[in-house]
């Protein structure tokens, strides 16, 4: 529950204003959180304090609000927690697991522990270290299931926070409203539909995903230099123009440490609301190909992205002990497919196979087709395995069904479907 202070966290979904709610300061739409609940984050933001998306996953939301050196770094970070599955709000909490959780926060501090309320009533509980330099403070609720944290920390370790600087943290949570969300349901424009999915240049990647809001375009480019690029846009669909057009944008810049591949983001080039003229556009091409025309840099010019599906990750089938992952390559000119591991049976097993097998995506059939050659393993009397090669050639074909599991055929009729452990 704790979270290490070194995170720079917080919440969702880029950007988006909302009107005030007549009266001052303005609040700002933040998110939207919808997995086994929905509600929305909004909030007036502290002067010198810009909100910034991190990361958003299946599980939480990451963002950080961004500031100048004199103000404390305020992060949030929201994740949903099983055991709060049918809790409303803090509120609901009894004596008993209140007290548990003040002592999880207990545990590496001596902290004091108080209560406050947001604007909507919905109980927070303060946490602050008891020493004479205040290094940090935590601030904890539950909503809907989900666990909201904020945490400021200072930027000087011989002051500490001041007693303003922890009025103004306060005063911001008093101020920052999780709202249960309208039910409504947003469709999919139906011109939009033929946009979603994972679009390849070699050595770039392109992911659309469609949400309540509008459509996610995350795209990510690698040179061979080792340096590369990140985009991320939001963005709605066009009727007239047959294409995406970007409300919001960013850009990031990065390296690759050649030593562990590990991925070392820099400045943020670019982010915030396209302004006219500036916004971005997805377009797909007589030739079915992806055209991404750049509304800031020009980035896109004269490449062509092929649609190669949603399949990376890795499926599984329970019944049958079958398990498929999917990676895609596309470094090179060569590696333009995906290679594919098929394991069959239990690997602690007294027997399992694994097929090892290249894959191609047809648009137009929406069948993933893949071939390879097989490996067969046998635990022996000293419990270690001896493997045998299949000098057979075998095929396979993967499609994705309506419900959003894997669909896997063989030449001999063989059919299986997957449920999607996780994508890579």
């Amino acid at each position: 529950m704790k979270k290490a202070l070194a995170i720079l966290l917080c919440l969702a979904m880029l950007l988006g204003c909302a009107a005030a709610q007549a009266e001052a300061p303005e609040k700002l739409y933040l998110a939207t959180v919808n997995m086994n609940g929905a509600f929305n984050l909004q909030c007036s933001l502290p002067e010198g304090y810009e909100f910034q998306e991190i990361e958003s996953t299946d599980a939480t939301y990451i963002a950080v609000f961004k500031m100048d050196e004199n103000r404390p770094m305020l992060t949030l970070s929201i994740a949903y927690n099983e055991l709060y599955s049918d809790v409303t709000r803090m509120n609901d909490l009894d004596a008993e697991a209140l007290a548990l959780i003040e002592d999880s926060f207990r545990q590496e501090d001596e902290v004091d522990i108080s209560y406050t309320e947001t604007a909507y009533g919905t109980k927070v509980m303060m946490v602050k270290e008891i020493k004479d330099t205040v290094d940090y403070m935590e601030f904890y609720s539950v909503f809907l299931g989900y666990e909201i944290e904020v945490v400021a920390v200072s930027l000087n370790s011989e002051e500490g926070l001041t007693d303003d600087q922890i009025k103004m943290v306060i005063d911001f949570l008093s101020n920052l409203d999780f709202v249960e969300a309208e039910n409504d349901v947003y469709p999919q424009p139906e011109g939009g539909k033929k946009f979603e999915s994972d679009w390849a240049i070699v050595g770039g990647l392109a992911e659309i995903i469609y949400e309540e809001e509008g459509y996610r375009v995350t795209l990510t480019i690698n040179n061979q230099d080792g340096t590369g690029a990140l985009w991320q846009y939001s963005c709605y669909y066009v009727e007239d123009t047959d294409s995406l057009l970007s409300v919001s944008s960013s850009r990031t810049n990065f390296t690759i440490n050649p030593n562990n591949g590990e991925t070392v983001y820099g400045d943020v080039a670019y982010e915030g609301i396209d302004e006219e003229g500036m916004e971005t556009t997805f377009s797909i091409d007589d030739h079915g190909c992806l055209i991404w025309k750049d509304g800031h840099d020009d980035a896109g010019a004269g490449l062509e992205f092929v649609n190669i599906g949603r399949f990376d990750g890795v499926w599984r089938n329970e019944e049958e002990e079958v398990e498929v992952e999917f990676m895609w390559n596309g470094l090179t000119e060569d590696e333009m497919f995906y290679t594919v591991y098929i394991t069959r049976g239990k690997t602690d097993g007294d027997h399992y196979t694994n097929f090892l097998m290249n894959g191609t995506y047809d648009p137009a059939t929406g069948r993933l087709s893949a071939y390879g050659t097989c490996l067969l393993f046998t635990r022996n009397a000293a419990g270690e395995y001896d493997s045998s090669e299949d000098s057979e050639t075998y095929d396979a074909f993967f499609s994705l069904m309506e419900d959003g599991r894997l669909l896997f055929e063989t030449a001999n009729g063989i059919e299986l479907e997957y449920d999607l452990m996780g994508h890579q």
